[in-house]
């Protein structure tokens, strides 16, 4: 068994610490990593080369990075626990994601991710701000019972859904309408849209507010400022609105596409909106939609999608 005496927390120096930080990082979440995590260790990679090779003209770039948070390390002053700080707005409010809770496999379940958590959440509290948030995966039961024992609660559980670049066109199951979106429709929409993205949930989403306004000025807008996003409504054979799309260009690995239906949107509607989406999204590159955990889930599947993750999004009031 470790001698825990031979341990420390302590505040991350990111000039020396990110040598080592991403080597744990990436040790850890080697299974779980997506593309966009896999780009995020590039970068702090990246960061460590150019502070070794010159140190002063990397400091730009390196200060983007943003690497705040705590470490644990041993008595050989090796990094072996990890907790990173995220500042982001939410719901107005200024406040704090926890990221990259990790402690080496060696050294697990000796209280050292408790530490960092609570090392954590002293900091956030001393910065002023109202609450803290993470995410952890659904399978993790022994960490989200760790993070509900220090006070966090579940906001809720969600699904990214995953539509892989597809080479060949599928066949629509029944016969949809795409049309514009019109002002009148406003209110309806925006009551359908926080069903399904919430305001505790929306923020880390990659979410334009900009992409979703209503009439031909903003439809101007976009065509002008935002040439490749997209924002319309599909009706059934009755004229109903089945659900409002929005389309989201992105950097990074998977474009992001807002699927909001309506009441009238069954399994089966869903299953050909979204093989309809699938042919027209996918030629060049995957898109990913987030999604509450169990909503149109066999829709997804049986229109191949695959999960790429199950998140369990969190978070307790430090105030």
């Amino acid at each position: 068994m470790n001698d825990q005496s031979a341990y420390r927390i302590r505040e991350i120096d990111a000039r020396k610490d990110i040598f080592q930080i991403p080597d744990l990082i990436e040790f850890c979440f080697r299974a779980y990593l997506d593309p966009d995590g896999i780009e995020f260790i590039k970068k702090l990679r990246s960061a460590a080369e150019s502070l070794k090779k010159q140190s002063f003209y990397s400091f730009f770039p390196f200060n983007e990075m943003n690497i705040n948070g705590y470490l644990c390390v041993n008595h050989d002053g090796v990094i072996i626990g990890n907790v990173n700080l995220f500042p982001v707005r939410v719901m107005n409010h200024f406040a704090y994601l926890i990221a990259n809770v990790c402690v080496h496999p060696d050294y697990r379940r000796q209280g050292i991710g408790r530490s960092l958590i609570e090392s954590a959440l002293k900091y956030a509290k001393s910065h002023f701000v109202d609450t803290v948030y993470l995410q952890v995966r659904e399978e993790t039961d022994d960490v989200i019972r760790l993070y509900k024992n220090l006070g966090f609660r579940e906001d809720g559980r969600r699904t990214s859904w995953i539509c892989p670049i597809n080479g060949s066109r599928e066949k629509n199951l029944i016969e949809l309408r795409h049309e514009k979106t019109f002002l009148k429709e406003k209110r309806e929409y925006q009551i359908f849209f926080r069903r399904w993205y919430p305001e505790k949930i929306i923020w880390n989403l990659n979410y334009d507010p900009g992409l979703f306004q209503f009439g031909l000025f903003h439809r101007i807008f976009r065509s002008i400022y935002q040439k490749k996003a997209e924002f319309f409504k599909i009706l059934d054979s009755d004229k109903r609105i089945l659900c409002w799309i929005g389309w989201q260009p992105t950097n990074t690995f998977s474009n992001t596409l807002w699927f909001v239906p309506t009441d009238f949107c069954d399994e089966n509607q869903a299953i050909s909106i979204l093989l309809s989406l699938k042919n027209s999204y996918s030629i060049e590159k995957p898109f990913q939609i987030n999604f509450p955990k169990g909503s149109y889930a066999e829709s997804f599947l049986t229109a191949g999608f695959f999960v790429q993750s199950r998140l369990v999004w969190m978070s307790k009031v430090v105030r």
